[in-house]
């Protein structure tokens, strides 16, 4: 017999930054949680929304950017298993590095996006070369090579056709 009538479902998100878990001090504040699962070429990333509105995230709480975030969403009597009986689970969202922290509004609201860590190492290392008669496509090349990454190229210079 099936509680599926009688019971709420529930879910939440457990939050750490930098190995700590924080989802409880968090969880009066949090707005909300967005998760977007990329497919193909794009990274997943994640927002975490915060109310603010007793300044608490102006001092020490207050995460950095490139710090790390993992989540993972839990479900509380959510699917019905083979024999009509109500399951919890959890969904690992995986390791971020949080990118950008946002304060807007009245009240103030905090907002942190954070991007997978797989593409950590090409967003830090910082590149100083220049580049003197050469043409676009070659330095594209040059970068995606560095990178592993294959090149798409779609613009015409003046020295070359369109490829």
């Amino acid at each position: 017999m099936s509680n599926s009538g009688t019971v709420a479902r529930r879910s939440w998100v457990e939050i750490t930054i930098n190995h700590k878990n924080v989802t409880k001090n968090l969880q009066p504040y949090l707005e909300s949680f967005t998760f977007n699962d990329k497919t193909g070429l794009e990274f997943d990333d994640i927002s975490i929304v915060l109310s603010n509105q007793s300044g608490l995230f102006y001092e020490d709480w207050l995460p950095e950017r490139g710090d790390k975030v993992e989540c993972t969403i839990i479900t509380k009597n959510w699917d019905l298993n083979e024999n009509d009986e109500l399951q919890d689970g959890d969904y690992y969202c995986g390791t971020f590095e949080i990118d950008d922290i946002t304060v807007s509004g009245t009240p103030s609201i905090i907002d942190i996006k954070a991007v997978s860590i797989l593409n950590s190492a090409i967003r830090h290392v910082v590149r100083n070369k220049p580049y003197e008669n050469i043409t676009l496509k070659a330095i594209l090349e040059e970068i995606a090579t560095r990178h592993g990454l294959g090149l798409k190229y779609q613009i015409k210079d003046e020295d070359d056709e369109e490829d």
